[in-house]
């Protein structure tokens, strides 16, 4: 659903599977529902689709390649921290007991972090 995300929340359904919803700019609400293995369903304005189906690893390590010969990335450095943003809100409101997580709040948890890390690596 693009960039945009403003929260996250992990519930169990009454069946006992994970279910998140996350909050877009808007309005825009996307949620997943977990599936057996390693799918599961993808609900939006637009309906439903699923996911969690892969051909394995072979397209991740092209696009890899692709980035190592060529320095740009397939997914803008913003989209890549919302991802990873959206990820640990998700899994701070499980941790939380299904409260819903701002992603600000995860990115400005992240920073401290981040600056100690690079410093250690002496990347200014």
């Amino acid at each position: 659903m693009g960039t945009g995300c403003e929260t996250a929340t992990r519930k169990k359904t009454p069946e006992g599977k994970i279910e998140v919803v996350g909050e877009w700019v808007g309005g825009r609400i996307g949620t997943y529902y977990e599936d057996k293995g390693y799918a599961g369903a993808a609900m939006g304005e637009k309906g439903e689709c699923p996911v969690g189906d892969s051909p394995g690893y072979r397209p991740l390590i092209v696009e890899i390649i692709k980035f190592f010969r060529s320095g740009q990335p397939a997914v803008a450095e913003k989209e890549t921290l919302e991802i990873c943003a959206f990820i640990e809100a998700d899994n701070e409101s499980k941790r939380r007991g299904g409260e819903p997580v701002e992603l600000e709040e995860m990115m400005e948890k992240a920073k401290p972090l981040a600056a100690k890390r690079l410093a250690e690596l002496g990347v200014k």
